[in-house]
């Protein structure tokens, strides 16, 4: 079965409340999500009280330009009304030494890999993946086999 994944990160630990407010207006989304005229078929949850993570059952119906742009709308509307950097594709997140999920801005970032900073074995969160096959295991990837090794 080909499931597309949709990873947004937040700029901060999303809290209980908002958690369930945030889940509901997107499982509402979920059940009227179309592509064409035609129902989608999806599920969402909140990873680490910092991810939210949406994956559409190609199965059913295949994801379109629209139904990803109606997505990213809803995931807008959830990021202004929350202050949450949802949309920020130039945030970095990593589980620290406590396993505490730290957020850096990208030149941030670099700065502290520069530092030395990160050890081989940092978690670093991949947003780039796109198939639900490979979440979470290619999602959280230790600092020494991520795309971010490069930048030492």
């Amino acid at each position: 079965m080909s499931t597309n994944i949709w990873i947004y990160q937040a700029n901060r630990n999303i809290n209980e409340q908002e958690a369930d407010a945030i889940l509901l207006k997107l499982h509402l989304f979920i059940e009227n999500w179309q592509t064409h005229g035609k129902p989608m078929s999806g599920i969402v949850q909140l990873y680490k009280n910092r991810f939210i993570v949406v994956q559409s059952n190609d199965a059913v119906t295949e994801a379109s330009g629209c139904s990803i742009d109606s997505l990213t709308h809803e995931i807008k509307q959830l990021e202004e009304e929350y202050h949450l950097g949802l949309l920020n594709r130039m945030l970095v997140s990593i589980s620290d030494d406590s396993n505490e999920i730290q957020t850096y801005s990208l030149p941030e970032f670099k700065q502290k890999v520069k530092e030395g900073a990160m050890n081989p074995n940092t978690v670093i969160y991949n947003l780039n993946i796109v198939n639900s096959k490979d979440f979470p295991e290619k999602f959280e990837q230790i600092f020494s086999e991520s795309w971010a090794k490069s930048l030492v």
